[in-house]
């Protein structure tokens, strides 16, 4: 499948956080595909619209230092919705876009005891884990050591979507 997606697979193998680019071998016709940073090319609008034409996408993007993160669900091409969370704005902050399927639920379990402790940043992370199994901060042994470096293959005439010239 990370062909189908236009990616390209080396022999390095590691966990997710080992390259700026990985991927997970295919988990019942689904592939993880994880970038170190949040504002990598691969979370950008014009990506997902593409990727998203082939295949569903739940696209995460997490930025711990600031309190941030954000999940979208894309299918044909089209975002179907999305939630952010802007904790350095405001601790409750939380925007949503369309109908997400379970965030009521994920919102009344919340602990929301601790008035130190952001717990609107977990929303989107929850959500994301309810779509997919995963979550950057869990451990995962089936995925341990299975994400291999990617590199961004680019169909023969195409414009590659990392260069800027």
């Amino acid at each position: 499948m990370l062909e189908e997606l236009g990616f390209e697979g080396t022999e390095e193998r590691g966990d997710f956080h080992d390259f700026p680019l990985a991927g997970s071998d295919e988990q019942d016709g689904a592939c993880i595909i994880s970038a170190l940073r949040c504002d990598h090319p691969i979370v950008r609008k014009k990506t997902l619209e593409v990727l998203s034409s082939q295949c569903a996408i739940v696209a995460c993007s997490i930025e711990e230092h600031v309190n941030y993160s954000s999940v979208a669900f894309w299918k044909n091409g089209k975002l179907d919705w999305s939630i952010e969370h802007r904790g350095d704005e405001d601790p409750e902050n939380l925007t949503v876009t369309g109908a997400p399927d379970g965030l009521e639920q994920i919102l009344r379990e919340l602990p929301k005891d601790d008035p130190e402790v952001d717990d609107y940043f977990d929303v989107p992370l929850l959500m994301a884990r309810k779509l997919t199994g995963f979550r950057h901060d869990e451990n995962h042994p089936i995925l341990d050591g299975r994400f291999q470096a990617l590199l961004a293959a680019t169909p023969a005439g195409a414009k590659s979507w990392w260069k800027f010239w």
